[in-house]
């Protein structure tokens, strides 16, 4: 018999709906929540009012907006509304993500905040009023890897100030137009990473550039994966402070060890790597007298162990040629408002500045008497003290031992009296040399004062000239210079090598003393 049409439909229905009852449901989109800080002066996220559409979020929630506020700008009196100021008041409240595009808002609270894939930016437009700088006091708990984007403005600072610990999945973060990012507190994620997003920015710059912090900083104020012992990674970024990190790998990251005051403190991690376009510093601010300093109180130290819960962590460090820079201000943080001091050291005195259960490579410093680039910083040689407010020269140099016998392994500076050695270029021949020939370097040493015989190492290193490259110099990235030879003063006056560039160098010598050199030269 057949089938009438109505009653096929009917099945068909029929069975669409069960299909559709066995079938995996869509989940629902979740509501994102834009803040407009109206409710009445003092009150929390719980309040109805503080959100467009009048109702607060609850559970988990799509991205919750916090925008620029022109109401709440350019106020004569404080705000009859929430305004900037509140603070997380829902108990387990989960978002996708944060965005803010002004501010500065202070969001406070002691419930942990949940944040998704989604993650955090701070990208406001160059109109906004008032610096967008963050402050959010609650625990945040990754529950997703995510990026964050900070991004900044040429109207002020941005940044982010996370004072209740980040802690939960990876987390890498962008950084640009000099945004920072600081993180207070105790910080447990499975990875993290800060990457400057102008990638021709790293080190302290120089004549390619203003260096990685023009990307941006991050602020250690508090302690990164030191439990868990996962990366910490720097990538063409500014990073300042004094905690206990993870496994730290700088690529291009200006580090300065310390917190920039009294008592400078030390930066402790797992094994940790530099590169060398990276750049480190050191500060110095005692002892009075005397030679014997202590490491994080007369002066900052970058100290590595192993991490027990890393396996792979063998706490050693690898220098990599990373440039050193060491200076003796410090802000006084008794004075109000802090200011910068200048600390005189006293000639003899040894500051330990790596300690580590191994050390393998060098520093570099930058090239003597021009701004192009660094040379290796062999064992003996001499760094500048860096010029103290305002100066232009520092009376002061610091000899740096390489101490890989001892156990600990370590790096020191011993203070001398005496600028650091200044070398006469060899005088150029009138004729071109052909390329792939050989060529002899010779140089004087003289002392800088008095008198004396030199005895040590005198290095000979290439710098290609024009036409200048991204980097400032053609065929040699990030202005690094080609090795070409050395030779022993006490055994010899030159050395040849056909190892010159193509084109025209600059040909720069470089001293270093050995043990038995007692005048500066």
């Amino acid at each position: 018999m057949g089938i009438r049409k109505g009653s096929a439909v009917a099945a068909a229905a029929t069975l669409l709906g069960l299909w559709s009852g066995l079938a995996p449901q869509a989940s629902a989109t979740t509501t994102g929540y834009t803040w407009t800080g109206g409710g009445a002066s003092g009150s929390n996220w719980s309040a109805n009012g503080n959100w467009s559409g009048g109702t607060a979020p609850s559970g988990s929630v799509g991205t919750l907006i916090f925008p620029d506020l022109s109401s709440c700008d350019n106020l004569t009196s404080p705000p009859s509304t929430a305004c900037y100021f509140s603070a997380d008041d829902i108990p387990g409240l989960s978002a996708s993500g944060l965005s803010f595009s002004g501010g500065p808002y202070r969001l406070g609270g002691t419930d942990t905040l949940t944040v998704g894939s989604g993650g955090i930016t701070v990208s406001p437009s160059n109109s906004t009023n008032f610096p967008s700088f963050e402050d959010l006091s609650m625990p945040l708990a990754l529950s997703a890897a995510q990026a964050w984007g900070l991004n900044g403005t040429t109207n002020g600072p941005v940044g982010l100030d996370t004072q209740g610990g980040v802690t939960g999945a990876a987390l890498s973060v962008t950084l640009s137009g000099g945004a920072s990012l600081s993180l207070a507190g105790t910080n447990e994620v499975a990875s993290f990473s800060a990457t400057g997003a102008n990638s021709s920015e790293s080190g302290y710059g120089g004549a390619s550039g203003p260096g990685a912090f023009a990307n941006g900083s991050v602020g250690l104020a508090g302690d990164l994966n030191a439990t868990n012992g996962n990366r910490v990674s720097l990538t063409d970024v500014g990073a300042s402070g004094a905690a206990t990190l993870g496994a730290l790998q700088s690529t291009g990251s200006a580090v300065s060890v310390g917190n920039g005051t009294q008592a400078p403190g030390v930066i402790s991690t797992g094994a940790a790597g530099f590169d060398s376009h990276s750049a480190i510093s050191f500060s110095i601010d005692g002892p009075s007298s005397g030679t014997n300093a202590t490491p994080g109180t007369d002066s900052s130290e970058l100290t590595a162990t192993p991490n027990s819960a890393n396996t792979a962590d063998n706490g050693a460090v690898s220098l990599g040629g990373a440039e050193l820079s060491i200076q003796n201000s410090y802000f006084d943080t008794a004075t109000n408002p802090p200011s910068e001091q200048c600390f005189p050291p006293t000639t003899g005195t040894v500051y330990t500045l790596v300690s580590a259960s191994s050390i393998s490579g060098n520093f570099s410093v930058p090239t003597p008497d021009t701004g192009f680039g660094t040379v290796p910083l062999a064992n003996g040689g001499t760094v500048d003290l860096q010029p103290c407010n305002g100066a232009t020269t520092s009376p002061v140099a610091l000899n740096i031992s390489y101490n890989t016998s001892s156990t600990p392994n370590t790096v020191t500076a011993k203070v001398v009296t005496a600028t650091t050695t200044k070398v006469n270029s060899p005088s150029s021949g009138s004729a071109p040399v052909t390329y792939g020939s050989s060529v002899t370097y010779s140089a004087s040493v003289t002392p800088n004062s008095g008198s004396g015989t030199p005895t040590g190492t005198v290095s000979f290193y290439a710098y290609p000239e024009n036409p200048p490259g991204p980097t400032g110099f053609s065929g040699n990235i990030y202005g690094r210079p080609a090795t070409l030879c050395n030779y022993t003063l006490s055994s010899a006056s030159s050395c040849t090598t056909s190892a010159a560039p193509a084109g025209f160098d600059l040909i720069v010598a470089v001293y270093t003393p050995d043990s038995s050199s007692n005048t500066t030269f």
